[in-house]
């Protein structure tokens, strides 16, 4: 079976390792996220080199908490907090439109 051609991660857990990756990832986080750290995704994303064949690229939103994509009120969820954020939410579907768009286009 082939690999996916993208893969969309929001707000994920990233792990502490760099595993080799048969698809390209967009990973988008919150840099107030109390569940899952965009630090941690920052350093699992800067494990791979810059000519890695599907390194996964980052985009971590000032203020943004968990579910920021979530038009829900703001509220704690297993002791974490979870807020919507209009204006993240707007940029991250914006460019996963992009980067589906670019890969799913592909030959």
């Amino acid at each position: 079976m082939p690999p996916f051609r993208a893969i969309i991660a929001y707000y994920p857990f990233c792990p502490a390792v760099a595993p080799a990756l048969a698809s390209d990832v967009q990973i988008f986080i919150g840099d107030s996220d109390d569940w899952t750290s965009a630090a941690r995704c920052s350093a699992f994303v800067e494990k791979y080199a810059e000519n890695a064949p599907h390194r996964p690229t980052l985009m971590v939103y000032s203020g943004a908490r968990h579910s920021f994509d979530a038009n829900r009120p703001d509220r704690v969820y297993f002791g974490h907090q979870l807020a919507y954020d209009p204006k993240a939410t707007a940029d991250a579907l914006e460019r996963t439109r992009k980067f589906l768009d670019e890969h799913m286009h592909r030959e």
